[in-house]
């Protein structure tokens, strides 16, 4: 009997950790919408209202677009160590933003890499398409 305890308690606690979860690509996690809930510098101080949202699709198109004016943007976007959108002039160059990012509980952190903002960090909230 006590074998047959010492096997069952750890078949609940060694087994599942010897188990690794598959991760998952954050290339594969950005795709969807994002609705900005904070802009700052890291003081805990969340947007009353959002301006607009940015939906990231598959094929490295990132639409922004503005509540207030309903008007969208297109951009291209790539994701390896670093999230970087880029905005094509009118004259052909390319503008690149470079932003170190995190994601955790459907939130997405991004802070400024390559350039000075007044506020550097943003938080983006996953939100859901209507049906």
């Amino acid at each position: 009997m006590k074998k047959t305890s010492i096997i069952f308690l750890l078949s609940i606690y060694v087994l599942p950790s010897a188990c690794k979860e598959e991760e998952i690509s954050p290339k594969e996690i950005i795709l969807g919408k994002w609705e900005e809930i904070y802009l700052g510098n890291g003081e805990e101080r969340p947007l009353l209202v959002p301006s607009g949202y940015r939906q990231f699709l598959s094929d490295s198109v990132l639409i922004e677009y503005d509540y207030a004016t309903k008007k969208s943007f297109v951009k291209k976007y790539w994701i390896d160590s670093l999230l970087h959108i880029g905005t094509q002039r009118q004259d052909g160059f390319w503008l690149i933003f470079d932003y170190k990012y995190q994601f955790y509980d459907d939130n997405l952190r991004l802070e400024t890499n390559n350039f000075s903002t007044i506020f550097n960090v943003s938080i983006s909230k996953k939100i859901k398409s209507p049906l």
